[in-house]
């Protein structure tokens, strides 16, 4: 892994702590809080120096005195669409914050930019439904990775500006 990507991946657990303590912020619970994070290897913590994001999380947040369960359920190669179809197993009743961190893999499959915020929409809407806390990572494929020919990467990024704005997630 590079410097850049483990820089960027420091950069994700520091924006994911900074919501979820904010969203647990002077609470106290008997019963662990419990976090779901979903996606794909970056969220498995494929290639990392050691730990996954979500284990790091786990850990700094109870340093902090937070009664959390954070469960890692990324797996490598998987989509949008996938997470979207095992929404129920990934985050199963009694999930109180949701991270969704998909995006690199549907790049790879060469999946619309348009699709991908179908799938996150519905995710957001299924998960607060249910009373899950939302929030969204977006993935910036790693520089090895090939993006298709043709593929628009703007509309890409503005798909999480305009999640973070139509669905008012962090």
């Amino acid at each position: 892994m590079s410097l850049k990507m483990f820089a960027q991946r420091l950069a994700v657990i520091a924006a994911t702590l900074a919501v979820v303590a904010w969203t647990l912020a002077g609470e106290a619970w008997a019963n662990p809080i419990n976090i779901v994070a979903m996606g794909d290897s970056d969220t498995e913590g494929k290639g990392s120096f050691g730990e996954s994001y979500p284990g790091q999380l786990e850990s700094i947040l109870r340093q902090r005195g937070k009664n959390v369960k954070v469960s890692n359920a990324g797996r490598a190669g998987q989509t949008s669409k996938q997470g979207l179809l095992h929404l129920d197993a990934f985050a199963p009743a009694g999930t109180s914050i949701a991270i969704l961190q998909f995006g690199t893999s549907d790049i790879k499959v060469n999946m619309s930019p348009e699709q991908i915020y179908a799938n996150l929409s519905s995710m957001i809407d299924a998960l607060r439904a249910r009373g899950v806390e939302v929030m969204v990572i977006s993935a910036r494929p790693p520089a090895r990775q090939q993006v298709p020919s043709g593929y628009n990467m703007e509309e890409y990024r503005n798909t999480f500006f305009r999640l973070n704005a139509e669905k008012q997630v962090p």
